[in-house]
């Protein structure tokens, strides 16, 4: 079908356009994956494994937890407890002069004790309490918005207070907590986060001083918060849980506080508390205040408190980088996968796609451990090695492409190659001939051929180019057309014509190195007489009508082409009735099974031997049946040509 040139040109132009638009088309999708954070899932667990790697920092001395743990709830009684008991830990508080209390419990109910624990903390007068807001419904400005508290504290708690927080943790969508909000806007004004109100105290540093800058909360100039576009900031954790802080049960201040109370020897040595920041919280094993984070499956709220208040007072803070720096590494990545993969030599690509790939990782993971910058690292690590693959997929396509036009191009070489020996042999009376050629490949290095050179001269001849494949073939083709010109030309004498080939396909230097050996036979039919020239190939096998064998080999001679002026001997034998003679190329007697054996010659005498008395394409069956037997599933090597030429039984 002939298709209209206008449809050939829109096709042309497609295929021009196909990859600029796939390039387009790509760096959109890629840009919008990393800008929509659609791997965030993944991201967060390589930000988990990314923790693990920071070292543990040593307990502050700036914070105690005071642990409502196990065994508090089995001295004490159910939770909540009376809050009496809170009473006396803030007068324990008071008395060892701690510099403030932190308390992650919501106090919503009222209780009997109430005014005795009021009274405690209008004492101490450090007291700082929670409630726990409703999740923003809005960010404005980089302010997370609230319209409501859903767990407020008791009035009589609020007005003996230094202040009152929120205790709000994000959950990310793993359900583990690595970031809250310090600040939350509720009607106007902000609610300061636990931690964050703490750190303030021990900064002298009033709500009123606070300032809020496009991705900043600035603490009067001493310390500058870092939020994102959701206000929020990652807290760093300083270690496991029982490891990143000091601890102390609550039951034991309460009993120490006692045994002081009664000048007795304390359990627990209550000067610990002095100037220190007191975080009270539930840390019992199957509470609700139990969480995961990054670095433990099992840790409690109030230590995230704990966690936010020292990096506040540290300032020191995880950054996670702007979106549009992640978005120009992933880019500056695939740039970089796409040029590596533009190398060939496969070990040598794929030894630099992991190269780059763990260099990438260990500079991330340096600027996560050491700058505190949070550079996604599953998402880039996914675009490389798709680049990577992808261009091996179409690397491997357009390999395929040109070896499917090489192997239809061969196809039509191997054709080409055929046309140039003959499709079939001479007719003679009184004699038979057969011929078997396989190259290895589409097309080889083998020759033969058989011409009337007169009403009583038959040439037969068979040979076999150095080297395989294309070389060889083109080789091949010369040598053919030359042999024939040469035997025309030399009438019934073999060693001349292989002499005037020699000298042909010697001069000059178009042979790139190559040469051909040859066996070359002129048949006189009148005087039956069987008169041969080597140049350089294997002997000619003679099979007698009574079993006996030998090999014919001319004296003299040596591959053609390779040097002028090179003599060729000759031997005449005589044709009797039944003689076989076999012309062979070293594919057939070096073809080779799976344990590296050779066919041999001999394997091909014995075989001719016993079917020396069939017609010459019987016996040449029989032969190549013994020689697939022999050499069974190994792969074919070199190529094979076998020529028979038999001188039939009188009748």
């Amino acid at each position: 079908m002939v298709w209209p040139g206008w449809i050939k040109s829109a096709v042309k132009q497609i295929n021009r356009a196909a990859l600029p638009v796939g390039i387009i088309s790509f760096i959109l999708i890629a840009g919008a994956a990393s800008w929509m954070r659609w791997c965030e899932i993944y991201e967060l667990q390589a930000y988990d494994w990314r923790c693990q790697l920071v070292p543990a920092s040593p307990p502050s001395d700036r914070i105690l937890l005071i642990d409502i743990e196990d065994n508090t709830l089995n001295l004490i009684g159910r939770w909540p407890f009376d809050r009496q008991y809170h009473a006396v830990l803030l007068d324990a508080l008071r008395e060892s002069k701690a510099r403030s209390a932190g308390l992650d419990i919501l106090f919503v109910e009222p209780s009997a004790s109430d005014a005795d624990m009021t009274e405690a903390v209008r004492r101490f007068g450090k007291t700082f309490f929670c409630e726990a807001m409703e999740a923003p419904h809005a960010v404005k400005f980089g302010r997370p918005i609230a319209e409501k508290v859903i767990a407020p504290l008791l009035d009589t708690f609020r007005n003996a207070s230094a202040g009152v927080a929120h205790v709000n943790v994000t959950p990310d969508p793993d359900g583990k907590r690595r970031r809250l909000m310090p600040v939350i806007w509720e009607n106007g004004k902000p609610r300061f986060q636990l931690g964050l109100y703490l750190a303030m105290n021990s900064l002298g540093v009033a709500p009123e001083d606070v300032r809020f800058e496009p991705g900043w909360i600035n603490l009067g100039g001493k310390v500058r918060i870092p939020v994102d576009e959701k206000g929020e900031t990652l807290v760093s954790f300083h270690g496991k849980w029982l490891e990143a802080f000091n601890h102390v049960p609550y039951v034991s201040v309460l009993a120490s506080y006692g045994q002081s109370l009664k000048n007795e020897k304390t359990d627990w040595d209550l000067n610990q508390l002095k100037d220190k920041v007191c975080l009270v919280g539930l840390t019992a094993v199957g509470t609700h205040d139990i969480n995961a984070v990054p670095i433990d499956p099992l840790y409690p709220q109030v230590g995230i408190h704990a966690d936010f208040f020292q990096n506040v007072m540290d300032g020191r803070f995880m950054v996670r980088l702007p979106r549009w720096v992640n978005l120009a590494v992933a880019l500056l990545l695939s740039i970089i996968s796409w040029n590596i993969a533009r190398i060939r030599r496969l070990p040598l690509g794929v030894a630099a796609y992991l190269g780059g790939w763990v260099l990438f990782i260990g500079l991330n993971a340096a600027l996560f451990v050491w700058g505190h910058r949070w550079l996604d690292l599953f998402y880039p690590s996914v675009l490389y090695w798709s680049i990577y693959l992808s261009a091996t997929v179409w690397r491997t396509m357009q390999e395929k492409r040109k070896r499917e036009m090489i192997e239809a191009e061969l196809s039509i070489a191997s054709r080409i190659q055929r046309s140039l020996l003959p499709s079939a042999l001479p007719e003679v009376p009184g004699y038979e001939m057969d011929v078997y050629m396989l190259p290895a490949k589409h097309v080889g290095g083998d020759l033969y051929t058989a011409l009337r050179l007169n009403e009583t001269h038959l040439g037969i001849m068979c040979g076999d180019v150095s080297g395989k494949g294309i070389p060889a073939a083109l080789f091949m083709a010369r040598s053919v057309a030359e042999f024939k010109f040469c035997a025309a030309a030399s009438g019934d004498d073999p060693a001349l014509t292989l002499t005037k080939l020699n000298n042909s396909l010697a001069e000059g230097d178009s042979t790139s190195g190559l040469f051909v050996t040859m066996n070359y036979a002129v048949v006189d039919l009148a005087q039956k007489r069987f008169i041969l020239s080597n140049g350089g190939h294997m002997p000619v096998l003679r099979i007698r009508a009574g079993g006996e064998s030998d090999e014919l080999n001319p004296d003299g001679g040596m591959p053609i082409g390779l040097m002028t002026d090179v003599e060729f001997g000759r031997v005449e034998v005589d044709l009797l009735p039944g003689d076989v003679f076999f012309m062979y190329t070293d594919g057939v007697s070096e073809a080779r099974n799976r344990r590296v054996q050779d066919f041999e010659i001999g394997r091909m005498t014995e075989i001719a031997k016993r079917h020396r008395a069939e017609p010459a394409a019987a016996i040449r069956e029989h032969i190549l049946k013994g020689l697939r037997e022999f050499v069974g599933t190994a792969p074919q090597h070199d190529d094979m040509t076998l020529l028979i030429f038999k001188v039939k039984l009188a009748d």
